[in-house]
C-alpha cells in the first residue's frame, strides 16, 4: 500500500476513496490502527488531533504514529494551534505536546495559515491584506509540525 487512508466513520472513508481512487482508504480508530508496524514512512495528519479532547487518547494515536513507521519515518501534523470560540468541540495542539509524544525525535514547527475568520472577511477586500496578515506570526492559526522518528 503507498498510500492508505485512514477515517473513524465509513461513510467518510468511502468518500475518500471515491475522490482519489488511487488511494486505499480503511475504517479505523487512530488509537488501534489496523496497520502493521514499521510500515509507513509518512504518516500525515490534518485537523484531527486537536478533535480528540482526551490527553490519554491523543497519547495511544502518537504511540500508533511512532509505531507504524520506518526508523528514519516522518510524521507530518497540520492542526490548530488557538481554541476556536466557534467550536468548542477542539483542543489546540503545541509544540511541546509533540515534543512529549516523540522524546528525542528531530522537530521542526512552524506557525502557518493565518485566522481564517479574519482570512474571509478581508479576501473580498483586499487579497493583498489576507497576504500581510501571514506575514504576522501570532495570527497563524495553525501549526505545521514534522517529526522524524530515530
Amino acid at each position: 500500500d503507498r498510500f492508505v487512508g485512514l477515517d473513524f466513520l465509513e461513510l467518510r472513508a468511502r468518500e475518500a476513496h471515491e475522490l482519489n481512487p488511487w488511494m486505499n482508504t480503511i475504517v479505523g480508530d487512530a488509537g488501534s490502527l489496523p496497520l502493521p508496524a514499521g510500515h509507513f514512512d509518512l504518516v500525515y495528519q490534518s485537523t484531527m488531533l486537536s478533535s480528540v479532547l482526551q490527553a490519554e487518547r491523543r497519547e495511544r494515536i502518537f504511540r500508533e504514529i511512532g509505531r507504524v513507521l520506518v526508523r528514519g519515518g516522518l510524521s507530518l501534523s497540520f492542526d490548530t494551534r488557538y481554541p476556536n470560540p466557534w467550536n468548542p468541540h477542539t483542543r489546540p495542539l503545541r509544540a511541546g505536546g509533540f515534543r512529549r509524544a516523540f522524546p528525542g525525535w528531530p522537530i521542526k514547527v512552524w506557525s502557518t495559515t493565518a485566522i481564517p475568520q479574519l482570512q474571509r472577511a478581508l479576501a473580498p477586500l483586499s487579497l493583498a491584506a489576507c497576504r500581510l496578515l501571514e506575514g504576522v506570526p501570532f495570527l497563524r492559526s495553525h501549526l505545521l509540525v514534522l517529526a522524524r522518528k530515530i
